[in-house]
Order: structure tokens, then C-alpha cells, then sequence
């Protein structure tokens, strides 16, 4: 059930014309400038085969002035091992994750920074790893965020955009909301 849900989403999402972003290269067959083995987050138990971390092509970017990182993490549709290994998938959770936090928090799409994708192992309690989507946003909306992605019917999940509505459909709002160290 959940496999088919994850791969609806990523044929609702392959429908979409995407254009790359202006703060990201991306290349048609990878997204991404490196797959990262190390984690800065602590000990988990992602397979060795796995990276720990996907940056955006050009590297992990700078932490803008006035902001805070934060992380979304997804359902079992967009689980670890199935985003790692599908680019188109990693592209759309760079591309689309920005402007889905920007409208769900009443902001220019200028003040979300895409950090990086992250591992997250939570196969002792939900029996996958799940992906985590690391950005910068304002850290005036810090609040709002953590309060609004334990709301069904907040604005964030009510994207006008079908594509962008239909991948924050996939966020489980009870992983941590701050990553760790």
C-alpha cells in the first residue's frame, strides 16, 4: 500500500514540467553534486550501501542571514533507499519542497534555501528509513511551521500547485523538527 502511494506520487510529480531552479544546476541523470557516507547527525543503522546525505549539485549552501534549519520528514512513499535511488525523485524534493514551505508560510520562495536530503533511521519504529529535507527558512517562521505541519488543514498542505500539495502530502509531521548533531 504504501509503495503504490509513493509511486503514484512520483508519476503525479514526472508529469510536471520541471524547470531547474536558479540556485541549483541539475543534470538530467543526477540531481545531486554528492552522495554523502558520513553523517553529522549520530549513529544510525542506514545500510552501508546507502549514502547518509544527498546535497544539491554545486554543494550544501551557506546558511542565509536570519534563518534557521529545519527539517520535514516523508512517509514511507518517499523512503530513503527508494529516493536514493530514483534522481528524478531527489530532484523534485529539492525543487518543489522550497516553494511548498514559502506559500504554506505566507513568504517569498527567496527566503527558503534548500539544505539537503538526510537519512533518518526509523526502522525500529515504522520498519523503513525515512528521508528528511533539511532547509533554511525565516527564523520568524520557525513557530509557525512546527505548528502548522501538526495541522491537517493548514495553508502548507493546501498548496494551490497539485504537484507541490500532492508531495507535502507525504510528510509524517511527528519525525523531529530540528536536526540533530
Amino acid at each position: 500500500m504504501h509503495l503504490r502511494k509513493g509511486l503514484f506520487l512520483i508519476s503525479i510529480l514526472a508529469c510536471s514540467a520541471i524547470a531547474a531552479p536558479a540556485s541549483y544546476t541539475v543534470h538530467a541523470q543526477s540531481p545531486v553534486s554528492s552522495a554523502v557516507q558520513t553523517s553529522q547527525h549520530g549513529p544510525r543503522d542506514i545500510p552501508p550501501d546507502l549514502p547518509s546525505a544527498i546535497q544539491p549539485a554545486g554543494g550544501t549552501p551557506a546558511q542565509p542571514s536570519g534563518t534557521t534549519l529545519v527539517q520535514i520528514g516523508f512517509d514511507y512513499g518517499l523512503n530513503w533507499p527508494f529516493v536514493v535511488n530514483n534522481g528524478r525523485a531527489q530532484t523534485q524534493i529539492f525543487y518543489f519542497t522550497g516553494p511548498g514551505l514559502a506559500y504554506g508560510l505566507d513568504i517569498g520562495e527567496e527566503r527558503v534555501t534548500m539544505h539537503s536530503l538526510r537519512a533518518y533511521d526509523t526502522t525500529a519504529e515504522l520498519g523503513y528509513v525515512t528521508t528528511l529535507a533539511l532547509a533554511y527558512i525565516p527564523t520568524e517562521s520557525v513557530d509557525r511551521l512546527a505548528s502548522d505541519l501538526h495541522v491537517s488543514g493548514a495553508q502548507i498542505y493546501n498548496n494551490p500547485d497539485s504537484t507541490v500539495r500532492s508531495l507535502f502530502a507525504h510528510i509524517n509531521p511527528n519525525l523531529p523538527f530540528y536536526p540533530t548533531a
